[in-house]
């Protein structure tokens, strides 16, 4: 009697090969690819596996050298691996390009400090003005702190994020550098007619010439005959 070799079917006189692959009777791994072959079949590893067939290992190709940008980092996968942009950059993972936190506005700059764009980062600095570590600013009062360059002759005002100089009464200029008014030289005082006007730094004083008495403001005549004051020669 005859019989079919291994790897075919029939009734002797007549063998068929058997397709193990479609029958799913091989012994392939299930990350290995099964090849029909006559009266036989061959199993091949998967792309990402390593092996004879019949086991089948993945590969680690994190491990090796992949092609990830730099700025990415691999992950390996059953099979397969992935590359991801790090943090502060985005792409594909194979080509990685920076994010500008500045310019997307995706910073948390303070609204008194300033973005600067690093390679994968940002940092905050605070303003002309302010002080903190650039995510929190406050205003910096330059008035209380003694860091305004106002005249000794003028008054600080305090303002957010700078300062404002103002010459104080009697004295004019730019509040950094501020100047004398005479104001008896400018006739600008109110002292009587019957007054002297002396210019003082910031102000003026009014005095009642000889034969007036008062406040300067106003000056009266002195009565020296009424008052015997006078020095006229008596009647012999």
């Amino acid at each position: 009697k005859c019989a079919c070799e291994e790897g075919f079917i029939g009734d002797g006189e007549l063998c068929a090969d058997i397709d193990e692959c479609a029958t799913e009777v091989d012994e392939c791994h299930a990350n290995a690819l099964c090849e029909n072959t006559f009266g036989s079949y061959d199993c091949v590893c998967e792309s990402g596996f390593d092996g004879d067939g019949f086991n089948c290992a993945d590969i680690d190709e994190c491990a090796g050298e992949p092609n990830c940008d730099a700025q990415a980092q691999c992950i390996n996968e059953p099979g397969s691996f992935i590359c991801a942009c790090k943090s502060g950059y985005e792409g594909d993972g194979f080509v990685c390009t920076d994010i500008d936190e500045c310019a997307t506005g995706v910073h948390d700059c303070s609204p008194n400090g300033a973005c600067n764009n690093n390679p994968g980062s940002f940092s905050c600095d605070c303003l002309e003005g302010f002080e903190g570590d650039g995510v929190l600013c406050t205003d910096i009062d330059e008035c209380a702190g003694g860091l305004d360059n106002c005249d000794l002759n003028a008054s600080c005002l305090n303002q957010e994020g700078s300062f404002e100089c103002t010459c104080t009464e009697g004295f004019s200029g730019n509040g950094v550098n501020c100047a004398d008014n005479n104001e008896c030289a400018l006739g600008t005082h109110n002292c009587a007619l019957e007054a002297e006007c002396t210019n003082n730094p910031g102000s003026f004083t009014c005095d009642c010439k000889d034969g007036f008495e008062g406040d300067g403001f106003e000056c009266s005549d002195i009565d020296e005959c009424a008052l015997g004051l006078d020095n006229c020669a008596g009647l012999a």
